[in-house]
């Protein structure tokens, strides 16, 4: 399935931060799946691809999204970078 959001604020650690702050340096990436990311997280497209590559050649499968008092959370795991 796709799963659509949009979201409304983010966090960099503990402190939060615009969305738009938070999501510029995937806007910037050469990676087409973070640009993606970033549109997704903004609401303008749907959230297909449930593998997001990381900046050392990792990816990050997003396993699990759960609601809870106003907030998304997304529980995921590594996949290690193939040697």
């Amino acid at each position: 399935g796709r799963l659509w959001l949009k979201g409304a604020g983010a966090r960099v650690g503990e402190l939060p931060a615009p969305l738009s702050t938070a999501l510029a340096p995937l806007d910037r990436s050469a990676s087409p799946s973070l640009r993606s990311l970033a549109a997704a997280l903004r609401g303008g497209e749907p959230l297909a691809d449930l593998v997001i590559p990381l900046a050392d050649s990792r990816r990050v499968r997003i396993t699990g999204v759960s609601v809870a008092h106003g907030s998304l959370k997304l529980e995921c795991s590594t996949i290690l970078r193939e040697r």
